[in-house]
């Protein structure tokens, strides 16, 4: 364990200084993040007392504040710890497992540039639980390594089904090089048309891919695993045999704040430059002619997967069409009288719950 560590030390801190101009505000938080680690690993294991004391040493350079004074960083957010924490506060009402570097990049989509100190901190302030829990419930996850020459040479796309009992199927694609978000949006069928379409959407608003290949990954966590949650304990106190548009509106909100974060939120292993950053240099290295779209659909290598459509040699799993119990009249009434858009303390669940309420009294 201690020469695991100690080689995760020397990477990690080796990545970051190798950036220049160098991000004293990262070093800073990466160091107090390993003094933390490695007090609590001492009471286990004899630590090597050269490599406390450059810690020590190093962590009292980079808190040293003429030091930061000089970096030449844009200006961070003035926000006081009371705006900042209410912030915070209202992200983890929506994603409530995003870990400090989605917070930091959700932040930064929101106008505000924040310390990693400052967003640590605050985090811990307002959910000192949640932050214990999401350490405790991390895993290793097993990453595909690949080279990718610029933006849109390579695209992961993938359908997520872990909503599909209530209805809904979540779609997706990100750049393989920059890692920034083509699209991500939810749907109430299982489609192979309806994955196309979203795929186009991305297609239109920044080209054609080169290559396409399948693969999902961090949606779960942040957003449909507490909307799963939400509609699970539903089942006992009312239907959810379908989601109506009201709840599927809250979804896809979700999504898009998880896009902005993401796109935004640094990477580590590539210097702590955002998915965005990345998308824009790379294209200013490698760009990429736009092709006629009706001639490169013919010939592109997709690969969507068209089981979710079955015909006579493949069977998938179908979504039903879900018909409105409510006649115009009566969802007219249903907008004027409850507002679905308005903020909710409980992930749309109250929503929810007074949509169904409307429904029972006014369905003929």
């Amino acid at each position: 364990m201690k020469r695991d560590f100690l080689q995760r030390l020397l990477t990690r801190i080796s990545q970051i200084t190798q950036r220049l101009p160098l991000d004293v505000d990262y070093l800073q938080f990466a160091v107090d993040q390993e003094m933390a680690l490695f007090r609590s690993l001492s009471g286990q294991d004899d630590m090597p007392q050269d490599v406390i004391n450059a810690l020590t040493e190093l962590s009292r350079l980079v808190n040293i504040e003429d030091i930061s004074n000089q970096t030449p960083h844009q200006s961070y957010s003035t926000l006081t710890d009371d705006e900042l924490d209410n912030l915070v506060l209202s992200v983890k009402a929506r994603t409530p497992h995003v870990g400090y570097r989605m917070m930091k990049g959700i932040l930064k989509a929101m106008g505000h540039r924040v310390q990693w100190k400052r967003v640590s901190s605050s985090m811990h302030r307002v959910d000192s639980v949640g932050v214990l829990t999401r350490m405790a419930r991390m895993g290793c996850v097993a990453r595909r390594t690949h080279s990718v020459q610029g933006p849109l040479h390579l695209v992961h796309i993938d359908t997520n089904h872990k909503l599909i009992r209530y209805g809904l199927v979540i779609s997706g694609g990100i750049d393989g090089f920059s890692r920034k978000i083509m699209y991500l949006g939810a749907a109430t069928n299982n489609k192979a048309s309806t994955s196309l379409d979203f795929f186009l959407e991305g297609v239109q608003k920044y080209g054609f891919p080169l290559r396409i290949e399948r693969l999902w990954r961090d949606v779960w966590m942040a957003v449909s695993n507490v909307h799963y949650e939400v509609l699970h304990s539903l089942e006992d106190e009312a239907s959810t045999c379908s989601v109506p548009s009201m709840y599927f509106f809250h979804v896809l909100r979700d999504l898009n704040v998880f896009r902005m974060g993401w796109d935004n939120h640094p990477l580590r292993t590539e210097r702590n430059l955002s998915p965005h950053q990345l998308w824009t240099m790379g294209l200013l290295h490698n760009p990429i002619d736009v092709p006629d779209l009706a001639e490169e659909m013919e010939d592109a290598d997709l690969d969507f997967n068209t089981a979710s459509e079955p015909d006579e040699t493949s069977s998938g799993v179908i979504l039903p069409p879900v018909e409105s119990p409510l006649s115009e009249q009566d969802m007219a009434g249903l907008l004027a009288n409850i507002d679905v858009t308005r903020p909710s303390g409980s992930y749309g669940r109250d929503i929810y719950l007074a949509v169904l309420n409307h429904v029972l009294n006014h369905a003929s």
